[in-house]
């Protein structure tokens, strides 16, 4: 054998090799986290307590930064909560579009978990769970019953009184009442009046509001009731009968 064919054999030997090798290596992606996880972060974690001595524990995360909506429309909710209802396995939920607190779901709509200030409440399949109700966030004291139409900000600011109402004003997320801290990447859907107050919005058909882009200039006809426990800078939610542009 002549030393042009020894190292041409050894040539190909080394080939076989590289290529066995790069054939062997684990992938790069097989390290890559899934996609949703690794651009979680947690805000907090609730623990709901209901009727009959049932619980629902939640734990709310921020997702990756929403894009732009197109003209048009409302801004895409990027949160998730992992909710365990009754001890049961926990589920992963997307966040969706709320005209009122802050809603998530599976992805057929068969489960939904709506948390709304301190409390929270279950759908299955387009009903009310009735199984978990009057949940309550255990962390936090009670809501009030009723508002008072003489109430006042705590900066001596009179109120409009609770009952019928008409506010003009630009449809807004609204902004959180503590901005000290980490803040959640939910847009809870409500109105800046032509005065500068904000209002919640509620309807019994959330594509009401929430089909309207935020920014657009409306008249928003409804009830008003006041509240001083919201984690938002609203004065009450008006529960809307009707709107317009």
């Amino acid at each position: 054998m002549t030393k042009r064919s020894l190292a041409a054999i050894i040539a190909i030997i080394i080939i076989i090799l590289i290529g066995a090798w790069l054939y062997m290596r684990p992938s790069s992606q097989a390290a890559t986290a899934p996609t949703g996880t690794s651009t979680r972060s947690l805000i907090t974690a609730v623990t709901y307590a209901c009727d009959a001595g049932k619980t629902i524990t939640a734990a709310y995360y921020d997702g990756p930064a929403a894009a732009q909506p197109a003209p048009g429309q409302p801004p895409v909710p990027t949160g998730s909560a992992d909710v365990s209802i009754g001890g049961a396995p926990t589920t992963t939920l997307a966040q969706t579009i709320s005209a009122d607190g802050i809603r998530y779901a599976n992805a057929d709509e068969s489960l939904v978990f709506w948390s709304k200030g301190n409390t929270a409440l279950v759908m299955r399949n387009n009903s009310m769970d009735l199984s978990y109700t009057n949940c309550t966030d255990t962390s936090s004291p009670a809501a009030p019953s009723d508002a008072s139409t003489t109430a006042t900000t705590t900066a001596g600011v009179m109120l409009p009184p609770a009952g019928p109402i008409t506010v003009s004003g630009t449809m807004v997320c609204l902004p959180h009442a503590d901005t000290t801290g980490a803040q959640t990447a939910e847009c809870a859907i409500g109105i800046k009046s032509d005065s500068g107050r904000y209002f919640a919005l509620s309807s019994s058909d959330p594509m009401t509001v929430g089909s309207i882009a935020s920014g657009t200039h409306v008249t928003v006809t409804g009830t008003l009731t006041l509240r001083t426990d919201s984690q938002y800078q609203d004065v009450g939610v008006i529960a809307v009968s009707k709107i317009s542009k």
